[in-house]
């Protein structure tokens, strides 16, 4: 694979690197993740999850409230320092759909931090649904 710079980053990534980081564009996507996903909470973000039905790929959205960060350019700033540290850790959220909701921390907090959290988050997040799946297997109705 020939590496090319990528439009909305500018680094260096392969082809297949692109395909793996989707974003969740769709209202109601979002909202049936929020509502029903599984949570992971943390110091600068909390995340909500579903597993997909593809393996490799991961599918983000970023969501920042009004009650995180009053002026819009704030938001838009956490939004995209949450979207640039969510395709660095990208591989390890593959298969699951993600809602992250990053809390005014994370517009101060330096990047590395935030990385290092979401691959923690990342981790906590496949005990809890392996866990999940292995009590609804054994659960006798």
């Amino acid at each position: 694979m020939i590496p090319t710079q990528c439009r909305s980053s500018g680094y260096l990534t392969t082809p297949f690197m692109r395909s793996m980081f989707k974003r969740l564009r769709r209202r109601e996507d979002v909202l049936r993740i929020v509502k029903s996903g599984i949570s992971v909470r943390g110091q600068n973000y909390h995340l909500k999850a579903e597993p997909t039905e593809f393996a490799q790929e991961a599918a983000f959205a970023v969501v920042v409230g009004k009650k995180t960060a009053k002026n819009a350019a704030t938001r838009n700033r956490i939004k995209r320092r949450s979207r640039e540290a969510l395709r660095k850790v990208c591989a390890d959220f593959s298969g699951f759909a993600v809602v992250a909701m990053p809390t005014k921390k994370a517009e101060k907090e330096p990047f590395s931090l935030l990385a290092d959290e979401l691959k923690t988050h990342a981790k906590r997040l496949i005990h809890r649904h392996k866990t999940h799946n292995d009590i609804s297997k054994n659960h006798i109705p």
